[in-house]
């Protein structure tokens, strides 16, 4: 079996194989071609196939140059394979011939020799199989191979000849079989030849080819349209029973912080979102991450990021224009894959793919399918890491450890996962990889009208409200305030959209998460019992409100009990033991089972090896959290019946429902739980309830190790009882940092912190809507701690007042507190003290401008750090320079005002001539602006501090004018370039 002549490369097991792939090119083709003409024609009598594939997911164009009836002459003509592919010959069998099995069964698994349809999987493996890593070690290797191929072979043609299948002629079949072994042993006997060697390693390459270019067909058609039905979000269409919005109708920007292992000169920054896949795992090295892991709370949009990746990406493969990703670097992707978390039907990447791409199956077997993507330049989306289950923890597993490693950095991953879940990444292999790590923070609180406002008004055009959007808009801005930090989180925004439009007045008493909830809860048992009024009427069993809301209530128990078990387990898809002990409780109340759940939970298909099952889940996991603390109302209100001065009733019912010990066993993953049970307890009528519970759930909260910022949101929570913040105030906070919605927490705290403990004040919001600040600024000007005072708002719009008369408290010289930095819209600086070591405020104009610089020269203040707001007024017009200067921001109105912007760099610049930061909110540069911009800075002798920042929001760019921008910035001015928006330069 010597070569006549060997290319060079081609090693003696290539030989081997070649020797296989030429009898399963001829005689394993053959072999299912009779398969195909025997079942074909026994079904259809000679009519066209192609009618019967319409629905099959198969092009016009693929069933016509595949599936006519010229098959047999094609084969004869070409009986090397070349022209035909054998994955659509096995589809044509799946779909076409008699009696045979539907796509999805386990019949037609390769291991199923008693099956016809399983030898024909095999044969259809085998062939893809010798392309993709099969050993044929040595000679005997190779006979046992033939051997093996050759009664697979047989045992195809038997059984398709039986009475079982297609009842054929005996002496047909052992024609046939005859036919078959001679040319095996001809092809196992004859020299390999130059020419049939090359054309062999062509056939390969082409093979590879085609498998590459039907999973691109796949990517360009298949995928996008099924990435634009998934890009829906909506966690409260459960409410209205209608269809979810789309993602980018809704969409507004949201904070992601770039943690600081990848920018060691900061503790953390803020990103654009669109960044996200941009950011290098090595700023030294420019390198690409191969994971980025996005971390944030539940409801801080993770969900909706990952859906806005896939409807982007989505728009640019259907864009006929190819209109720019919003994502940059996300249309240098072949392929974008999609996997969550909760799912407990998919654990290995080739079931994944072909659940994501099921057009795809007929045509390639799984090796062949993997080596096409990891052959492709793709990112996968996984979306819930913390929801991992033992199968989708076997999916990410293999990924990481097999399918990364092989693909060559061509396999990218974006991860989400809740916070508790990172301390766990490196048990999964994550940090063996180039990793970026981010958080999301959600909306900030200068977005929440803008996205309450798009919600609210895609709602009205779906149908879903008539009230004001302009009320609910103002509604916001005037609660801002004391709305507090958890919405930030799209989810409750949302969720207070939907209860706007159902009756505007369940919204007034609303500021805490709890009030949410518990609001949103009311209308949905409220909705429920007049429809099973009607109901109970309709059947004349007429049943009162008050009984039928007593019905709701106590099915809603099950529903909470099932809550909590399903949080247990790591899901969000209620077990089935959970659906069968609500489906009882329906039963037991004589109640309909869909009725029932419908208002409460989502009924959503989820893909199974043996095709779709239907799943109930919890609509968001942030409201099953808050379902799972009412499962522990019920029992407490027993409890303290029976044993009203036990001490440690909380902690025995832990132990009774989670089944853990709250001393040793890790609570963390029920941190939201516990605060939503702090706050409904603050809405009992008796308030001893909670003071009783409070130093158990405190005590649950320190041994989770909960953050300084949490303690803050339990006190919201608990409607600010003093006990609470008595207790919370016992060395559990270090530094008080007082947010918007928070200032009522603060100032149930103070009187309770150690009097030196730092205080920092950061309010986004506008001041006038917060409330009681003037007293907050009252008790910590009282104390003698280090105090910080940052309203943002003012600062970064002066139209809405001085600050001044805000500060008046800390500003009067009897304030014992020490006033370390000031962030503010300040008509005079004189009355600062010498304390102040950063300061940031606005220029409106060149008098006001001139009067602060003179204020500042003339001042004992020992300033670290200057940041200066320009506003259009100032014209530069500036007599001395400030004698030092950081960062400036500069407002414009138009693209003809860089020659005042530049005046005003230059009149504002300390001797040195170096900023720190340059930034430019409120205006859009062109391409030709930012040129001309730096250009003119540069001929000023302007120059940026090493690691400084340019930055401007930009007019679309392409990549190589965004490369070229950025060379010109470092290398004109020593700085460096970031393209962003407005909200990211304050």
């Amino acid at each position: 079996m010597s070569l006549q002549r060997s290319p060079k490369g081609i090693s003696d097991e290539d030989k081997r194989i070649l020797r296989l792939f030429k009898i399963i090119m001829s005689e394993g083709h053959h072999a299912l071609l009779l398969v195909y003409e025997w079942g074909y024609l026994k079904k259809h009598s000679g009519t066209s196939l192609i009618e019967h594939l319409k629905d099959k997911g198969m092009s016009k164009q693929c069933m016509k140059k595949y599936f006519d009836t010229t098959m047999r002459e094609t084969m004869s003509e070409d009986p090397s394979g070349e022209t035909y592919d054998v994955s659509l010959l096995f589809a044509c069998i799946m779909y076409g011939c008699e009696g045979l099995a539907s796509s999805g069964s386990p019949d037609w698994r390769g291991d199923r020799d008693d099956k016809l349809e399983g030898l024909c999987t095999y044969v259809k493996n085998f062939r893809n199989s010798l392309t993709h890593g099969k050993s044929i070690k040595d000679e005997k290797a190779l006979k046992e191979q033939s051997l093996v191929l050759t009664s697979k072979l047989e045992s195809l043609i038997l059984l398709a000849a039986s009475d079982t299948y297609y009842n054929q002629s005996q002496e047909e079949v052992d024609k046939k079989i005859a036919e078959m072994k001679t040319n095996i042993d001809k092809i196992m006997d004859a020299p390999l030849g130059y020419t049939e060697t090359i054309d062999f390693m062509e056939a390969i390459k082409k093979l590879k080819e085609e498998q590459k270019k039907i999973v691109t067909e796949m990517g360009n058609t298949f995928l996008p349209e099924h990435y634009k039905a998934l890009s829906r979000v909506d966690p409260a269409s459960f409410i209205t029973g209608k269809d979810r919005l789309e993602v980018k109708q809704i969409f507004t920007r949201l904070e992601v912080i770039h943690e600081k292992k990848a920018a060691p000169h900061k503790e953390e920054e803020e990103i654009d979102y669109r960044d996200l896949l941009t950011i290098k795992s090595d700023e030294k090295e420019d390198r690409e991450p191969t994971i980025v892991v996005v971390e944030g709370d539940a409801g801080a949009g993770k969900t909706t990021l990952s859906k806005l990746v896939l409807n982007d990406w989505a728009d640019f493969k259907t864009s006929e224009t190819k209109e720019p990703v919003q994502f940059h670097s996300l249309d240098t992707y072949e392929l974008v894959l999609f996997a969550e978390g909760r799912n407990k039907f998919i654990s290995n990447f080739a079931s994944l793919l072909k659940f994501l791409m099921p057009h795809a199956e007929g045509k390639l077997d799984d090796n062949g399918l993997v080596k096409a993507v990891l052959g492709m330049k793709t990112l996968l989306i996984l979306d819930g890491l913390d929801e991992l289950n033992a199968e989708s923890e076997s999916l990410i597993t293999e990924i990481l450890g097999t399918h990364v490693p092989a693909s060559e950095n061509r396999l990218h991953l974006l991860i989400t996962t809740r916070p508790h879940m990172v301390d766990e990444l490196p048990l999964i292999g994550i940090h063996s990889h180039p990793m970026v790590h981010l958080r999301l923070k959600g909306i900030s609180p200068d977005k929440w009208e803008e996205f309450v406002e798009k919600v609210h008004i895609t709602m009205i055009e779906n149908g879903l409200s008539k009230q004001n959007t302009k009320h609910l808009v103002e509604y916001v801005r005037r609660s801002r305030g004391q709305m507090g930090e958890h919405y930030r989180l799209p989810l409750n925004l949302t969720l207070l959209t939907y209860l706007w439009a159902a009756d505007p007045s369940r919204v007034n008493s609303v500021t805490t998460v709890t009030e949410l909830y518990k609001a949103l809860l009311k209308l949905i048992i409220l909705r429920l019992v007049e429809r099973l009024k009607k109901q109970s009427n309709l059947h004349k069993s007429y049943k009162s409100k008050t009984e039928l809301k007593q019905l709701c209530k106590q099915f809603l128990q099950t529903l909470c009990k099932a809550c909590l078990q399903t949080l247990q387990l790591g899901y969000v898809q209620l077990s089935n033991d959970s659906v069968d002990e609500l489906r009882n409780r329906c039963e037991d109340l004589n109640l309909k089972f869909e009725e029932m759940t419908g208002p409460f939970l989502n009924v959503e298909k989820e893909w199974t090896a043996y095709g779709y099952t239907f799943e109930l889940f919890v609509p968001h996991k942030s409201i099953m959290e808050f379902y799972a603390a009412r499962s522990f109302l019920y029992p407490l209100k027993t409890s303290f019946h029976d044993e009203p001065d036990k001490e440690v009733i909380i902690r025995n019912l832990v132990q009774q429902l989670l089944k853990k010990d709250p001393e040793n066993d890790d609570l963390s993953p029920f941190e939201n739980v516990f605060i939503h049970l702090g706050g409904l307890l603050a809405h009992k009528k008796d308030p001893t309830i909670l003071e009783k519970c409070a130093k158990e759930l405190i005590y649950i909260f320190e041994k989770i190790k909960m953050l300084e910022s949490k303690w803050l949101e339990f006190i919201t929570e608990c409607k600010c009882n003093s006990f609470i913040a008595e207790l919370v105030a016992q060395d559990k906070i270090h530094k008080l940092r007082v947010r918007d919605g928070h200032t009522l927490a603060a100032l149930a705290l103070l009187p309770h912190l150690l009097p030196q403990t730092p205080v920092e004040i950061i309010l986004e919001t506008e001041v006038q809507y917060v409330p009681m600040l003037e007293e907050l600024h009252e008790e910590v000007a009282k104390r003698p701690c280090n105090l910080e005072v940052l309203l943002k708002h003012q600062w970064k719009n002066p139209a809405c007042g001085v600050s001044d008369q805000h500060l008046t408290p800390v500003l009067n010289k009897a304030a014992k507190c020490q006033l370390l930095r000031v962030t503010g819209y300040l008509e005079e600086v004189i009355n600062l003290p010498d304390t102040v070591r950063k300061l940031r405020l606005s220029f409106i104009d060149d008098a006001h401008a001139n009067k602060l610089i003179e204020q500042i020269k003339n001042h004992d203040m020992i300033l670290e750090y200057l940041g200066i707001h320009v506003m259009e007024e100032v014209c530069g017009d500036i007599p001395e320079p400030l004698p030092m200067i950081s960062s400036l921001w500069i407002s414009r109105n138009n693209s003809e005002d860089l020659d005042r912007v530049v005046k005003v760099v230059k009149s504002l610049c300390p001797p040195e001539k170096k900023y720190n930061g340059l930034f430019f909110p409120g205006s859009i540069f062109t391409y030709a602006e930012v040129k001309n911009l730096v250009k003119m800075l540069a001929e000023s002798n302007i120059k940026i501090e090493e690691k400084g920042e340019l930055k401007i929001t930009c007019q679309a760019l392409t990549l190589p004018q965004h490369r070229e921008l950025i060379h010109i910035t470092k290398n004109k001015l020593n700085g460096v370039l970031h393209c962003m928006e407005e909200g990211l330069m304050w």
